[in-house]
C-alpha cells in the first residue's frame, strides 16, 4: 500500500510539472507520459533494491507503484479537466 501512495505522490508532482502548476489542461498525452515516467522510476527503484543487502525486489511492488501512479493521474484528470 505504501508503494501506491508514494508513487501516487510522484505522479501528482509529475502532472503538476507537466501542466505548469495546473495552468494548462492535462492532456491525455501528458497524462500518459507522467504515468510512464513514474512507472519506469518504480522499475528502476526495484532494480536498485535488488542490489541492496536486506532489501528485496518484487514484481508486485512494481505493479503497486504503477497502480498508485495511475490512480493519481486519473484523479487529476477528473478533478482538473479543461476549464
Amino acid at each position: 500500500m505504501l508503494h501506491g501512495v508514494g508513487y501516487a505522490a510522484l505522479a501528482a508532482l509529475l502532472v503538476w510539472g507537466a501542466t505548469d502548476c495546473l495552468r494548462r489542461p492535462i492532456t491525455p498525452s501528458a497524462a500518459g507520459w507522467c504515468w510512464l515516467a513514474a512507472s519506469l522510476y518504480g522499475v528502476l527503484d526495484e532494480f536498485h533494491q535488488s542490489y541492496v543487502p536486506g532489501r528485496s525486489s518484487t514484481v508486485s511492488d512494481v505493479l503497486a507503484d504503477a497502480a498508485g501512479a495511475a490512480v493519481a493521474i486519473l484523479l487529476a484528470l477528473v478533478l482538473f479537466r479543461k476549464r
